[in-house]
């Protein structure tokens, strides 16, 4: 019940919702989806979404640059009867945005969190939006709030045993490079808080 799990609960039920938005739209559409996390991590939010879509014509690839979360993945996936595609790739590197097909919906969930740079946040949205089909999709997350965000990064450190050193971000500031590289906002969904907005935007 603490308030930072419980915004984290939130904004997996709104990466969900945004993502399922996308994946309708696009059945009525063109009859398909295909999703791809950019940094997926375990990426439960995705597994809980194509289980909507068991029926229906929905493909899911999940990239992140540590094997060990998608082979998380793979295996929960696998007790959920679902299907996934992994894929090792380093999500700030530009020879790994390269695709067979064209993904309708990208994903990225918590990553922006990491980078205090506006252009370094624009150059990786950029690499999405280049990616990404003509009308397609990103769901992504932004924190811009937290609860205790100094003693986390104090007390905390990453997978990698490094100390945390998570940021926050004005939405004025994240709309601006969105409409810069190219996307169009079409839905934000919040906690109470407004701590972890996620937002649904279309090339």
């Amino acid at each position: 019940n603490h308030p930072g799990w419980q915004d984290i609960r939130n904004r997996k039920k709104n990466l969900c919702l945004n993502i399922k938005d996308a994946i309708d739209i696009l059945l009525e559409q063109k009859g398909e989806a295909r999703i791809c996390d950019v940094a997926s991590g375990p990426a439960r939010y995705i597994i809980d979404t194509l289980i909507d879509y068991k029926e229906k014509p929905v493909s899911a690839e999940l990239r992140d640059i540590d094997k060990r979360w998608l082979l998380d993945a793979q295996e929960l996936a696998k007790e959920k009867n679902i299907t996934l595609e992994i894929k090792i790739a380093d999500a700030l590197d530009e020879k790994d945005f390269v695709f067979e097909r064209q993904p309708d919906i990208m994903v990225a969930s918590g990553f922006y969190d990491w980078f205090n740079e506006r252009e370094i946040v624009k150059k990786y949205m950029q690499l999405i939006y280049n990616s990404l089909q003509h009308g397609g999709y990103f769901v992504f997350s932004i924190q811009s709030g937290h609860h205790a965000l100094n003693l986390t990064n104090e007390i905390f450190k990453d997978f990698n045993n490094h100390q945390l050193k998570m940021v926050t971000w004005d939405m004025a500031i994240i709309n601006s490079i969105l409409s810069e590289v190219g996307f169009k906002v079409i839905k934000q969904r919040a906690d109470e808080k407004n701590h972890y907005p996620v937002i649904l935007a279309q090339k």
